[in-house]
């Protein structure tokens, strides 16, 4: 997604949306390079986002840097699954996000152990207020979920048992 900068992301050479197996104990190599305008979209900042986190950042400040590119390479260690995005920020009102690059280690997911168990709270949250809405029939006109209610009701108790089994995991892995 972008309103101005262009964004390359690569992790050891895969690209955004891509999954990117790993052993335990392994390093991923980042690279992402902005292309920006000096007059038109003039880049101020590249970072690289994990989980939520920037990792690196760099700006036209710095050495072999500047407002038409942004480059940045290093190695990242991952000790469990992690997702990897890029983003860059140019002149006003343009940013430009990737998608990220879905790392997984020794077969496992590349959740977020610090957001997965409120998400899956936030989750349990909005299954009830569905369960609320088709309880009883509505005849508002953006409220018709309770027409739907019996296969509703299924989809629920399945999303239900896999939040679960979820839940379970992240403890595990805490």
């Amino acid at each position: 997604m972008s309103s101005g900068p262009v964004i390359d992301l690569r992790v050891n050479e895969r690209i955004p949306g891509e999954e990117l197996a790993v052993a335990a104990g392994s390093s991923v190599t980042v690279t992402a390079t902005a292309l920006g305008h000096a007059d038109q979209v003039p880049l101020r900042q590249l970072e690289i986002v994990a989980h939520g986190r920037v990792v690196a950042t760099v700006t036209p400040d710095e050495s072999d840097q500047t407002t038409e590119q942004l480059s940045v390479e290093f190695d990242l260690p991952v000790e469990r699954g992690i997702w990897i995005a890029a983003r860059a920020w140019a002149g006003p009102q343009q940013a430009a996000h990737t998608t990220p690059v879905y790392v997984t280690v020794n077969e496992g997911g590349f959740y977020n152990p610090d957001t997965g168990l409120h998400n899956l709270d936030l989750s349990d949250g909005y299954l009830a207020e569905l369960e609320q809405e088709i309880a009883q029939p509505n005849q508002s006109l953006n409220q018709h979920a309770w027409r739907f209610r019996e296969g509703l009701e299924e989809r629920i108790a399945e999303t239900r048992e896999r939040i679960a089994v979820l839940r379970a995991e992240f403890r595990a892995h805490r």
